[in-house]
């Protein structure tokens, strides 16, 4: 099913929501189902968070992260077009608009 669709986080009161963009490119298009999507997620929000609340369910975990938890080396993410890397890893900080991409690393000869 390919589109746009909105997940909404459960929130505390007071709590800022921030309307994060995420895409998906080749095979986490499968994964997701879907090529865009919109998340709002309460604030103050990571990558992590961001992570957990589009996995929900066991194949899409194992394609994002490792058995212990950690995001899988062929995984790339880009926040605002920028690795993650470059900007604290999946402890990132998301902020309002934020766009986030999910590729995997591609490779050829």
């Amino acid at each position: 099913m390919k589109g746009t669709q909105g997940v909404r986080i459960a929130v505390k009161g007071g709590w800022k929501i921030l309307k994060i963009k995420v895409k998906f490119f080749a095979s986490f298009r499968e994964v997701f189902h879907k090529d865009k999507f919109d998340v709002e997620l309460g604030e103050p929000a990571n990558i992590v968070d961001l992570l957990n609340s589009l996995c929900d369910s066991h194949e899409c975990r194992q394609k994002i992260f490792d058995e212990s938890g950690k995001l899988r080396p062929n995984v790339i993410i880009l926040k605002n077009r920028r690795h993650i890397d470059l900007l604290g890893g999946i402890q990132a900080d998301l902020k309002e608009g934020d766009e986030i991409a999910i590729l995997p690393i591609v490779s050829g000869g």
